[in-house]
């Protein structure tokens, strides 16, 4: 009764932070701070807070890193680990035990100097998506009506506050899935180089 007790609640603080992020944003009152950080932190934060669910699913989790991820950079730290997490935790939601997950972080050539590039894709092997519902993917309180949705908890509004995040962060964001084969979602990001003394 206990453990259904914290699950639940769980889930509504989920849903009441998901209403209030979605009313900031809705309302132009999300502020992004930026702060001294590095890819590196970040991506072990998402790691560390998603591994319990990837454990007991028994998931083939792969973590790939490519270039430099411990540059110093000015990011909102939390909001990309907010980004991240609402993404490789949906594909740990939405793939089934024994599947496969694939977050690979890659540091691309960088736009213009003094900036750092780079290229988040999660890929795997679950459910996926109907094109008719990817038209919509991104719209507020939306959800697959398949059957193997219906019954996962979700309130609709994970991505929808993903893609405006993403925006406001001057970031871009795409995604492939095909039903019963999984989906790939890939973020880009471009950040200003710390400066020394920041």
């Amino acid at each position: 009764y206990l453990e259904k007790i914290k699950s639940s609640s769980n889930h509504l603080l989920s849903l009441i932070n998901d209403v209030l992020d979605m009313s900031r944003i809705e309302s132009g009152k999300m502020k992004i701070n930026h702060t001294v950080t590095n890819i590196e932190k970040i991506v072990s934060d998402v790691d560390t807070v998603l591994q319990s669910q990837i454990q007991m699913k028994h998931l083939e989790y792969s973590l790939i890193k490519r270039g430099n991820l411990s540059h110093l950079i000015l990011c909102d730290g939390l909001r990309l680990n907010q980004i991240l997490i609402n993404i490789v935790g949906n594909a740990v939601k939405y793939t089934p035990e024994y599947g496969k997950i694939q977050f690979m972080i890659t540091e691309m050539p960088a736009i213009a100097e003094g900036c750092s590039s780079y290229q988040f894709r999660i890929k795997d092997n679950g459910i996926g998506m109907s094109k008719k519902f990817q038209e919509k993917l991104f719209q507020p309180f939306e959800r697959d009506e398949s059957k193997s949705v219906s019954k996962i908890q979700g309130t609709g509004l994970g991505l929808a506050i993903t893609k405006s995040l993403v925006d406001i962060m001057d970031g871009s964001i795409f995604v492939k899935s095909e039903e019963g084969k999984g989906s790939e979602f890939l973020v880009c990001f471009d950040f200003d180089n710390a400066k020394d003394g920041q």
